[in-house]
């Protein structure tokens, strides 16, 4: 992986402050940015209306500002390509190891 990636963003938190946001693929910077999203549940019964905003927010952005981004389930990923993320871009690395293999 190239160094220059930073994978430092998350689904949610670095929309929720300008200054987290500007160094994570924002206008103005210029390292290619990797999200990791460990959030898979998208349920108005369950999560908070800002979470289900910024979601949504998030996969506008996802368009522009995100290199790639990394799932730890294929359940998570199919949630957030329904949500319209950037298919292109989503791709899954397992979390955990299958003892068997």
């Amino acid at each position: 992986m190239d160094p220059r990636i930073e994978a430092r963003c998350n689904s949610h938190l670095d929309v929720s402050r300008k200054s987290d946001w500007q160094p994570c693929g924002a206008p103005g910077g210029n390292v290619p940015v990797v999200w990791a999203i460990h959030h898979n549940a998208y349920d108005p019964r369950v999560d908070k209306r800002r979470t289900m905003l910024v979601n949504r927010v998030c996969a506008l952005l996802s368009q522009k500002y995100a290199a790639r981004i990394v799932f730890c389930s294929e359940a998570s990923l199919r949630t957030h390509k329904k949500l319209n993320y950037a298919a292109e871009k989503l791709e899954v690395i397992p979390n955990g190891f299958d003892l068997e293999q």
